[in-house]
């Protein structure tokens, strides 16, 4: 159960070359639900977080919209590779559709993130991006944090040691990287490291 939950939260910072330019694009263009978590930091006011929060409630359902599209494109995909009268062309088409279509959520991603930057002044576009820099740094502490977590995790399990209050720490921190509050999730990462490793 440990081992299943640590991985999670290390799947929150999966690792490679699009991880690594999506953590790129979110310090330079922050998901709108990254600002609304930290309006307040940001100097956005009431009358902003109005506009702010409907513009991403709109790029939610554009976003939903494109991403149902994906399910059957993959499901004919699979389709078209397992047919045993394989037919080239055919898989090519269904794999460019389905290409089509990721790419689609993505310029919905994109979008979003330019409306918002769009509807904030430049002095504030300035801090936004200050901030989302410091997330992202926050971000890669927080990988190697939970890597390390989730090898003495394991030491402490092999020696019996009991991880049930461990593993509901973690989804206390899983909850709260995924809404955007890193420094509360690091606070939190460090001193559920300093307890395992005191009961090593």
């Amino acid at each position: 159960m440990l081992t299943k939950t640590l991985l999670v939260a290390a799947a929150l910072f999966a690792g490679g070359s699009a991880a690594l330019q999506q953590r790129d694009l979110e310090s330079l263009l922050p998901p709108p639900q990254w600002m609304l978590a930290h309006a307040d930091d940001l100097g956005i006011t009431p009358e902003e977080m109005g506009d702010l929060r409907d513009r991403f409630l709109d790029a939610r359902r554009a976003m939903q919209s494109a991403r149902e599209d994906l399910q059957p494109l993959r499901a004919s995909l699979r389709e078209a590779l397992s047919n045993p009268e394989f037919d080239r062309a055919e898989v090519e088409a269904r794999f460019e559709a389905l290409l089509d279509a990721e790419c689609r959520v993505k310029r919905e991603q994109l979008h979003a993130r330019l409306d918002v930057l769009e509807s904030i002044p430049a002095d504030q576009r300035t801090m936004v991006r200050a901030a989302a820099g410091r997330a992202a740094e926050q971000r890669s502490v927080l990988r190697a944090r939970i890597e390390t977590i989730r090898r003495r995790g394991k030491e402490l399990e092999a020696i019996g040691g009991d991880t049930r209050l461990v593993h509901a720490r973690m989804r206390r921190i899983e909850r709260q990287i995924r809404t955007g509050r890193l420094s509360e999730a690091l606070r939190n990462a460090n001193r559920l490291l300093f307890d395992v490793e005191s009961r090593l």
